[in-house]
């Protein structure tokens, strides 16, 4: 699956204030160059800017510095309870140390109090996805993908989620039944295609 998503693009709809937003395309193991700009909701339109405590984490995200990013995160949300960007970097941060009930549990509020934004979905649905609930993982793409049409990762990710779905009902399909070489031959191309995948 691609990796989840480290940070929030902009929501099309629903007001709140203007905050500062990481722009960052992520997969597996993979991260883009990233930059800071300025979300205006209602909009796709941006604007660069400085804003010392997203860039301070966004710097420490870039060292791999996750306790300490954490720890500075934390801190911000405290006095900026409402900020969806520290929001989603508390979950983030959690997951990248391993917190990951922790990061499961905060995706799934956020999903509640953001339910514009696609990428709480998508985290949460990797995070599931990754212990084998394919079931809700495929409902939380989907709840992404309803958020947001044009989300490439999530789009990604709930083909890797039905591929793997797919496989799974070959696999049961070809127990203790006659021997179907049709049917063989779908479990073996999919056992090929979801060893390609990225983990």
């Amino acid at each position: 699956m691609a990796n989840p998503a480290t940070a929030l693009k902009a929501p099309q709809t629903r007001r709140i204030p203007r905050v500062c937003i990481l722009l960052l395309s992520v997969w597996w193991g993979c991260v883009a160059h990233a930059q800071v700009e300025e979300w205006v909701p209602g909009t796709l339109q941006t604007i660069f800017l400085q804003s010392d405590p997203h860039q301070t984490v966004i710097k420490l995200l870039r060292q791999a510095k996750y306790a300490e990013a954490l720890e500075r995160v934390e801190g911000f949300a405290r006095a900026n309870p409402t900020d969806p960007q520290m929001r989603f970097w508390q979950a983030y941060l959690r997951e990248r140390l391993g917190r990951k009930d922790e990061a499961e549990a905060i995706y799934e509020q956020m999903t509640r109090e953001f339910p514009e934004l696609a990428e709480p979905y998508n985290n949460l649905a990797v995070l599931l996805a990754s212990r084998g609930a394919l079931g809700p993982a495929r409902q939380w793409l989907e709840a992404a993908l309803r958020a947001n049409p044009n989300y490439r990762v999530a789009h990604e990710n709930l083909g890797d989620v039905l591929v793997r779905q797919a496989r799974e009902a070959y696999g049961r399909a070809a127990q203790g039944g006659p021997k179907n070489e049709a049917l063989e031959r779908k479990l073996e191309r999919l056992q090929r295609l979801t060893q390609e995948m990225t983990p």
